[in-house]
């Protein structure tokens, strides 16, 4: 939050060759969790409407996750 585009795609090409199971990958004190927080209120948001809704979610019928003969 709060950063560019180009700032993310950076850390994001960084974060696999330097970072991730690596001896940098460790706790940070310092770490901002904004950005967690607000992909964890869009996930409870989501669960609340599919609990809350008339009908369960369906598969489109050309899903490949469709199970055969549903």
């Amino acid at each position: 939050m709060g950063r560019t585009r180009e700032w993310a795609t950076l850390q994001d090409s960084l974060w696999n060759p330097q970072r991730y199971h690596q001896p940098g990958d460790e706790y940070a004190r310092d770490f901002d969790y904004a950005g967690m927080v607000q992909e964890v209120r869009v996930a409870v948001r989501m669960a609340l409407e599919v609990a809350n809704a008339a009908a369960l979610p369906q598969w489109k019928p050309t899903s490949e996750f469709q199970r055969p003969g549903r």
